[in-house]
């Protein structure tokens, strides 16, 4: 896996939005390649995100449903929330 390249990949460009979109596709797609889940520090070191963003990106993950935390506090461990890609249905 590459690092994210925040200036020139495509879909990184310009708005906020569409970067923080493209981040968190990115570590979605990063998780469901590892089926026994990778820890905070594994999905830093391999898409090359600073720490605090990769935090934040997993934390809203969480709270949409798309990812959950398995594992001991201490060894904590991010997996997909479910096996199936389609996005649960939009809270209203």
């Amino acid at each position: 896996m590459t690092a994210v390249d925040e200036h020139t990949g495509p879909g990184r460009g310009g708005a906020g939005g569409i970067q923080v979109i493209a981040r968190a596709a990115e570590v979605l797609r990063l998780l469901r390649a590892a089926p026994s889940g990778l820890t905070q520090a594994e999905v830093v070191e391999r898409i090359g995100l600073a720490k605090s963003t990769v935090h934040r990106i997993l934390g809203a993950l969480e709270a949409e449903g798309l990812v959950t935390v398995a594992g001991p506090v201490g060894g904590t461990v991010w997996v997909p929330r479910s096996p199936a890609w389609p996005l649960p249905c939009a809270r209203r």
